[in-house]
């Protein structure tokens, strides 16, 4: 899927858009490694979005936060 970034997105907002986890950010990076020195996008660039899998029953939390 292709994904039209908006002023001031960053890889992990858009992972939290279309997968609702803001760690599974990689994907997408690994998706489109000519953008991967973005840190926050400008509006328009054009981004390859993969369908991955995610399994609901895995909580994902910061590392601060694990046990």
């Amino acid at each position: 899927m292709k994904y039209i970034t908006k002023d001031n997105d960053r890889w992990d907002l858009i992972a939290y858009q279309f997968y609702g986890n803001p760690y599974l950010y990689e994907p997408i990076m690994l998706e489109n490694p000519d953008k991967i020195s973005y840190f926050a996008f400008p509006a328009g660039v054009m981004l390859e979005i993969p369908a991955i899998w995610v399994d609901e029953t895995i909580e994902v939390s910061p590392p601060w936060q694990r046990d």
